[in-house]
C-alpha cells in the first residue's frame, strides 16, 4: 500500500507540473520542494530532503524510477511489513538528500543545482538487497546475486550520465544498507 501511495503522489506531481502548472518545469519543481542547497542552507527548508523525492519533470525519469520502485518496493513492503518498510523508504530518501546536500554545500560550483526524483529510494532498495544478502545469506544472497546485473547496469548508467546525482545515489545506497544492518542487529529481520 505504501509503495502505491508513493507512486501515486509521484505521478500526480508529474502530471501537475507537465499539464496544469503555468510555470516552467524548473520553477514549479522549486516551488513544490526540489532539493536546492541555498534554500536549505539559508532558509532552513529541510523538508526539501523528503519532498524532492516525489518530483519528476521528465517522463523517462518518472517511468524508470516508478518501474524500479514498483517491483522492489512491493517486495520490501511484503518482506518488512509497513512500519519497517516506511523506515527503509524514509532513511533511503533522507540519506540520498543529505549526501547531495553535503556535496553541494562543500562544492560551491554545484551549489545552485536542483535535485529531484526517487532514484535515491531505488538505490536504497539496492543497498537493502546488498545488506540482506550479506547479513542473512541463503535466499537473500541468491536475491543479491540475481540483482547484481541490475545493480551493475544502474551504476554504469549513473557514472556515464553527468546530469545524475551520483552522491544522491550513493547516499540512498548507504541508507538502505545501513537500515538493513541496524534491523539485522536489532533482530527485526
Amino acid at each position: 500500500m505504501i509503495t502505491y501511495i508513493f507512486m501515486a503522489i509521484c505521478i500526480a506531481v508529474f502530471v501537475y507540473i507537465n499539464y496544469f502548472s503555468k510555470d516552467n518545469k524548473t520553477s514549479e519543481a522549486m516551488h513544490l520542494g526540489a532539493l536546492y542547497t541555498p534554500y536549505v542552507k539559508n532558509r532552513g527548508e529541510y523538508w526539501r530532503f523528503i519532498t524532492s523525492a516525489f518530483i519528476h519533470t521528465e517522463f523517462l525519469h518518472l517511468f524508470m524510477n516508478m518501474y524500479c520502485i514498483f517491483y522492489l518496493g512491493r517486495m520490501f513492503e511484503t518482506l518488512l511489513g509497513p512500519v519497517r518498510y516506511l523506515i527503509l523508504v524514509l532513511v533511503s530518501i533522507v540519506m540520498s538528500s543529505l549526501a547531495t546536500y553535503y556535496y553541494s554545500y562543500r562544492d560551491s560550483s554545484v551549489d545552485n543545482s536542483i535535485t529531484i526524483g526517487a532514484s535515491g529510494l531505488f538505490y536504497g532498495f539496492l543497498g537493502a538487497i546488498i545488506g540482506l544478502g550479506l547479513f542473512k545469506g541463503g535466499a537473500f544472497f541468491d536475491l543479491l546475486r540475481g540483482y547484481l546485473p541490475c545493480i551493475a547496469i544502474n551504476v554504469a548508467f549513473t557514472l556515464m550520465n553527468s546530469r545524475i546525482s551520483k552522491t544522491g545515489h550513493v547516499g540512498g545506497l548507504v541508507g538502505g544498507y545501513l537500515t538493513m544492518y541496524i534491523m539485522y542487529l536489532l533482530k527485526v529481520i
